[in-house]
């Protein structure tokens, strides 16, 4: 019988509905997606050349490190008979944190937006009298 072409469908050798992890195509998987994640994440952010780099790194190191950690959670908590309920009850505090990150993260560009709409505000009103003196 062949090999299934996607990972998706290698099922684990007990016959649960969780995919075979431990197969070097699956990690080999979550690789190569946390890195495109991470390539992806660091050109949606302004693009300046000496920073684009060491970004990609920080980008790099954490989505590999969330994503071979939960791929290894994943495996461990699959060959436990109460696998899915731990798994839940890991998982609601993780994504309790990683809405509290994201609202954190949100106010702070919210902040950072109005400070430079008032800055510009500000500029444009110092700018505005000594264009008018050069012009009269």
């Amino acid at each position: 019988m062949a090999e299934p072409a996607i990972i998706a469908d290698q099922r684990a050798p007990d016959g649960g509905f969780v995919p075979d992890l431990c197969q070097p195509r699956a990690v080999l998987a979550v690789v190569v997606g946390a890195q495109l994640l991470a390539l992806l994440l660091a050109l949606a952010q302004p693009l300046e050349a000496d920073r684009f780099w060491p970004r990609l790194g920080l980008w790099s190191l954490a989505l590999q490190w969330v994503g071979l950690i939960g791929t290894a959670a994943a495996v461990w908590l699959g060959l436990l008979p109460a696998g899915a309920a731990l798994l839940g009850w890991l998982m609601a505090p993780n994504l309790m944190l990683t809405a509290l990150v994201a609202a954190v993260v949100l106010r702070l560009t919210h902040l950072r937006h109005a400070a430079r709409i008032h800055a510009q505000g500000h500029h444009r009103a110092r700018l505005e009298p000594l264009q008018a003196l050069e012009r009269g």
